[in-house]
């Protein structure tokens, strides 16, 4: 599955506040369903969401949330869904550790069977632990295998999902409609007047059909529409296997020498000169702020912090240095697939950690990206048909 986002032009005040109400709902009903998924054993003992789902209708749910009836099952399923790959992330991190266990092959066999299941890995976390009849094992190894799961997933288990911030709704075909207009393409998503759609006009053209996530972006105050699209793998002939190196210069030198995405060096010491101005301008007026209040000149500090210290604009400055990046990323990494061909790719370990030599070098590495250069490359290369 990949996903495409397009982009929407910059929406008036009405428009952006719109979509935002629906966003706000749409949080709030989710983080409901999180609630009961996670009160006692509701979720080890769901079937599916379609469970709850159909639950609420006979409840008459639907008449308590301004949300569409379409949009409010997409939250209890987007609820779900969330509670699945939390414990299937902790499963994830235990599952490798079982094979070097000194257990019997039948322990094991017991092990990856209450690992293999989301809900059954939950129930037995928080509750009764399930038993396999097919898998004969004496009372204390059974015990053994289910206390050292709950051990360790105990130690790595955080805060359950919820709703941080209603930054983006989930939509179905029933809630949108694309068209176009001399001036382009446009979505119209449903609002909570029937019968009247919000307009958003949207940069470029390309397909968007099914489930798709609007995404908030409240300091340009236009929205990404997010659509998914099966992509098929090719097959790969080739058997060759290439290195690369990742750098702060370019994206990537391979392991012939070849330079790929070298427009990432100037765009980091540009974004690094940037940061390093703009946090001294800062300090100055912070300084400037704190010697008005030690003077009893309240309204001139009250006043430097409200027009000269926001974060607005440096958030929306960051927003676009990101894009940039990982456009260049992008472009860097089909360029070394189209050139190389490779069967399989190699590449260090990026999670870059400690303290860099330099500041510069470290507002340089802020900058970078190590989670979107790990997740394009595994896209990409996954897309093309090698590993």
């Amino acid at each position: 599955m990949r996903t495409v986002k397009r982009e929407s032009v910059k929406l008036n005040k009405a428009k952006f506040e719109a979509i935002e109400k629906i966003a706000r709902a749409f949080a709030s009903d989710k983080q409901a369903h999180l609630d009961f998924y996670q009160d006692g054993l509701n979720f080890s003992g769901a079937k599916s969401f379609r469970q709850r789902r159909d639950e609420l209708k006979s409840t008459g749910h639907h008449v308590s949330t301004p949300l569409p009836v379409h949009a409010s099952d997409l939250a209890v399923k987007e609820a779900f869904d969330a509670e699945v790959k939390y414990w299937a992330a902790i499963a994830a991190e235990i599952r490798p550790r079982i094979g070097s266990r000194r257990w019997a092959d039948e322990q094991k066999h017991y092990a990856f069977w209450l690992l293999y299941e989301e809900r059954r890995f939950s129930s037995l976390i928080l509750g009764r632990a399930p038993i396999n009849d097919k898998i004969a094992l004496p009372l204390t190894e059974r015990k053994q295998v289910q206390s050292y799961l709950r051990r360790r997933a105990r130690r790595m288990m955080g805060a359950r999902p919820s709703v941080k911030a209603a930054r983006s709704v989930v939509l179905d075909s029933a809630l949108y409609r694309v068209g176009r207009t001399l001036a382009g393409q446009f979505i119209s998503i449903a609002s909570f007047e029937k019968g009247r759609r919000v307009m958003v006009p949207l940069k470029g053209e390309g397909d968007i059909k099914g489930n798709i996530r609007i995404v908030l972006i409240p300091e340009s105050r236009q929205v990404e529409v997010h659509v998914g699209f099966e992509v098929e793998t090719p097959i790969k002939l080739s058997e060759k296997v290439i290195s690369s190196d990742v750098g702060l210069t370019e994206v990537f030198v391979d392991d012939e020498g070849n330079h790929y995405g070298k427009e990432l060096g100037e765009t980091l010491k540009k974004a690094s000169r940037r940061l390093s101005a703009k946090g001294k301008r800062r300090n100055k007026l912070h300084a400037s702020a704190k010697r008005y209040d030690a003077q009893g000149k309240k309204a001139k500090a009250r006043n430097i912090r409200r027009r000269n210290l926001g974060h607005k604009k440096s958030k929306e400055l960051k927003r676009r240095t990101k894009i940039t990046i990982t456009n260049q990323i992008n472009r860097a990494i089909n360029q070394m697939l189209k050139e190389r061909d490779p069967q399989i790719v190699v590449t260090e370990k990026l999670d870059i950690r400690g303290k860099a030599k330099s500041k510069e070098i470290s507002r340089r590495v802020s900058y970078w990206h190590r989670s979107t250069l790990k997740e394009r490359l595994e896209v990409k290369a996954s897309a093309a048909g090698c590993r």
